[in-house]
């Protein structure tokens, strides 16, 4: 991870992150999974722009870079990663809780793919599972319009 110099960082560890944002999930339900998801789509495009992102095969060196993740596998739309440190924080879990990472994958393969996409988890360590599966699909215009209109 590079540090800017002149940017101030909060670093969180697995502990700090499962309080954090288990207390979040108690108190703003689904909202805090679109607000990670969000911060991740940041997070992604300051690395895609960063790392000069040009293949799907980089993106595994940058999530390691990152310590966001210790494998990924991207085959078309669908992305398979292993040791995700959001699903691992936040074990056990019944439903996928890796927004923050799908958020950071969807800014890169929109780097890597020049389309606009959404990133959703289906499967999650959190959940007992051995790696999170994400499911990538393009944006279509009204999506595109809605997300505008959101930030308005």
């Amino acid at each position: 991870m590079r540090l800017k110099k002149n940017e101030k960082y909060v670093v969180f560890g697995a502990e700090e992150w499962r309080v954090t944002v288990g207390k979040l999930y108690e108190v703003a339900g689904k909202v805090c999974g679109r607000a990670l998801y969000d911060g991740g789509l940041v997070k992604g495009r300051k690395l895609a722009k960063a790392s000069k992102l040009k293949s799907m095969a980089e993106i595994e060196s940058v999530l390691k870079n990152e310590n966001l993740a210790e494998q990924v596998q991207v085959e078309r739309d669908i992305i398979l990663v292993k040791g995700s440190f959001e699903g691992e924080a936040l074990k056990p879990s019944l439903k996928p809780r890796c927004f923050y990472l799908a958020g950071v994958l969807a800014a890169l393969y929109s780097a890597c793919s020049g389309k606009d996409v959404k990133v959703e988890e289906t499967d999650c360590i959190a959940m007992g599972k051995k790696e999170c599966r994400f499911v990538v699909r393009e944006l279509k215009w009204y999506e595109k319009m809605k997300e505008v209109m959101e930030v308005i």
